[in-house]
């Protein structure tokens, strides 16, 4: 079964545009890693992560927002799939500031 570390439970505070990394190893070998993100009141998407060794990173943001707002809470989700299929996942609520949100 895949392992994900770094995308772990808890609030943290994100710039504008922030590199995500997560650190992902498996015995059977790693096939793929895909950050998507989700959130109440702005737009959601995703997009496979890069990776050199166990660290693969992407980027997120900046958001487009359906609507004006302070700030909101984004759900990020990383899911890893090793050779044979298995998948896992690992999210973090990240918030998003108003000035982040384009």
């Amino acid at each position: 079964m895949c392992g994900a570390e770094g995308a772990e439970s808890g609030k943290l505070e994100a710039t504008c545009v922030s590199e995500v990394p997560t650190t992902v190893t498996d015995n059977h070998g790693v096939a793929s890693v895909v950050m998507s993100w989700s959130g109440n009141n702005v737009s959601s998407g995703s997009q496979p992560m890069s990776g050199n060794g166990s660290t693969y990173t992407a980027t997120l943001g900046p958001f487009a927002p359906f609507r004006n707002l302070q700030s909101t809470t984004v759900t990020v989700t990383v899911t890893a799939q090793d050779a044979v299929s298995n998948q896992s996942t690992r999210m973090v609520d990240v918030v998003v500031d108003s000035g982040c949100i384009v």
